[in-house]
């Protein structure tokens, strides 16, 4: 029971980390040196309960993919302590189940509560409600403006703000990325309280992403496998979009983006490159630089963008494409049928093409739990925290 107990508190602790890791705004200004402290935590408690010894054949997926992050950090010539910790992450997909999942679901718990008081922080905002704030320079140094820290929740102080959701991230896609990943894990479970604030801080951050993640997961769920819901879901969208197509806001920050660009051949609202950097990205297409990543004023010229373009610029093709390959196998090795390979190949894609985390640790902690989520036939264990949905 005592076991059990530290087991629990640590998980805890484990999660708290990972939900800092996700960057909320009261730890921009902490040194580098702290938040490689705060990124030693998950790798310590994970190593102590990883499964190498119920699962001997993860030894070469660890091996392989220990390899991989070494080679990307000789690629980014990182300092050694900064190395280590990126290294370190490989073991992140080699977790117990039962310690991963009490984990994920402490980080669950954790992101949406703080996710929960931010919104109605943000609500009394929109209703007129005075709070007191601070200004705070951006995460981000290549942004030319500050930020207004409110109580949980920061504003940029620029237009860029009025009308989206930030809560307590430098951009609405952080909310609409992770709140996605953490949706497709729960596969929209309303059932489960805490699952609703997340879903309406994705919405509200009129994320592109995560409102066509949403329709995605829509349209596979109760299209293609559940066909006679075919008809009620074309009803609901075609409400939905009735209803509020001319809202001002919405029709900016979704439906417009939604346009065909004939120019770019690609909807309007696919803007994670400049045309600099597609021009040159283009222009690269398999020489050495594609295949194993440019030079570092190369990738610091085209910081400012970001997407799949930025992490093959700054990794190369090769390491991408063998990331994929060695996450797609832990999903072979973790039993998974076919098609829920298919699905979990479609999840890391999805995320990584247009805001890739490939050495983030929550990121890899995601694409393991979804791996988890789609296991077949796993036993269920005790929850530690039963009386939070």
């Amino acid at each position: 029971m005592r076991n059990f107990k530290l087991k629990d508190i640590s998980s805890v602790i484990v999660g708290f980390a990972l939900f800092l890791l996700t960057q909320p705004y009261f730890i921009w200004g902490l040194s580098v040196q702290v938040k490689l402290c705060i990124q030693i935590v998950p790798v310590i408690f994970f190593l102590l309960h990883n499964n190498f010894s119920s699962n001997r054949k993860n030894l070469v997926l660890f091996v392989s993919l220990l390899s991989l992050l070494f080679y990307s950090v000789l690629l980014q010539r990182l300092s050694f302590h900064y190395g280590l910790f990126m290294v370190s992450f490989a073991i992140i997909p080699f977790v117990k189940y039962g310690y991963a999942h009490k984990t994920y679901t402490s980080f669950r718990i954790i992101y949406a509560i703080f996710l929960s008081v931010s919104l109605v922080v943000w609500l009394l905002f929109l209703l007129g409600v005075t709070f007191p704030y601070t200004i705070i320079e951006p995460l981000n140094p290549l942004k030319q403006y500050n930020y207004l820290a409110y109580p949980f929740m920061v504003m940029p102080n620029s237009i860029l703000g009025l009308g989206r959701f930030f809560g307590l991230f430098d951009e609405p896609g952080v909310i609409g990325t992770i709140s996605l990943m953490v949706l497709y894990i729960e596969k929209y479970n309303f059932k489960k309280l805490l699952n609703i604030p997340i879903f309406i801080s994705g919405f509200f951050s009129m994320s592109l992403f995560f409102i066509l993640g949403t329709l995605i997961f829509l349209f596979v769920k109760y299209v293609i496998f559940k066909p006679k819901y075919a008809f009620f879901v074309a009803v609901f969208l075609g409400v939905l979009y009735l209803s509020t197509k001319n809202i001002e806001i919405i029709k900016d920050m979704v439906y417009s983006r939604l346009e065909w660009d004939s120019s770019a051949n690609t909807i309007s609202g696919n803007n994670r490159a400049t045309d600099d950097l597609i021009h040159y990205f283009n222009s690269i297409r398999g020489s050495k630089t594609y295949f194993f990543g440019a030079d570092e004023n190369t990738i610091e010229l085209f910081s400012g963008s970001a997407g799949y373009r930025n992490a093959i610029l700054q990794y190369g093709f090769v390491f991408c494409f063998l990331y994929i390959v060695i996450f797609f196998m832990i999903s072979v090795s973790k039993g998974l049928d076919p098609k829920s390979r298919i699905a979990f190949l479609a999840f890391l894609v999805m995320v990584i093409y247009q805001r890739p985390g490939f050495c983030d640790a929550v990121y890899m902690f995601m694409f393991s739990q979804f791996i988890y989520s789609l296991q077949p036939k796993i036993q269920t264990l005790e929850k530690p925290y039963g009386y939070i949905r």
